[in-house]
């Protein structure tokens, strides 16, 4: 009997959840975008309309939930982040940092070549050196240096470093960054 009532109150829990949300206190929300930002579009998460949407700052009344705030840039380019709207607050908006981008980018690429360039030689010359000792030569064998080795394996983690870092890079400057703050009290 005890197990029928748990689920008596949680099919009741479940059914009252959508109409409990909207009978809440609507949420004031502050959106205070830079001048880069095209457009800010919020929508209630499931949705597939725009609920609300400003081109510049605005204050808005939201029921409280998860929203995607979807932000528009000089570019024209749009990226959607998740938001829990539960309390007033205020959102202050930075559009992706195309530069950032550009530069990690940039370094990812180079990163790329230079590991593959030592790579290349580095595995030149292990493959030589294990040549020599099979071989049994002890001088005078066609292999690279030990300084040389040393070199390309050096070049190449170097290489896979600056590839990360601008990965990293380019990986950060691209979101827009959202920063939420407590509504100050009226």
């Amino acid at each position: 009997m005890k197990t029928l009532w748990g689920t008596v109150a949680l099919t009741l829990t479940v059914a009252a959840g959508p109409r409990a949300r909207a009978a809440a206190e609507p949420v004031d929300i502050t959106l205070q975008p830079p001048p880069e930002v095209r457009s800010l579009r919020l929508r209630l998460e499931g949705d597939t309309a725009d609920a609300f949407a400003c081109s510049g700052p605005c204050e808005l009344q939201v029921p409280p939930g998860r929203y995607q705030l979807a932000i528009t840039d000089d570019h024209g380019e749009s990226r959607p982040r998740s938001l829990d709207l539960l309390a007033s607050e205020s959102i202050a908006v930075t559009p992706p940092r195309h530069r950032l981008v550009t530069t990690g980018a940039v370094l990812a690429a180079s990163g790329v070549v230079i590991a593959g360039v030592s790579g290349a030689v580095l595995s030149y010359g292990i493959i030589k050196g294990f040549d020599a000792w099979a071989r049994g030569c002890d001088s005078g064998c066609d292999t690279l240096s030990q300084r040389t080795i040393i070199a390309s394996a050096t070049v190449f983690s170097v290489g896979v470093a600056v590839g990360v870092i601008g990965a990293v890079l380019a990986l950060i400057g691209s979101r827009p960054t959202i920063t939420e703050h407590a509504a100050s009290a009226r």
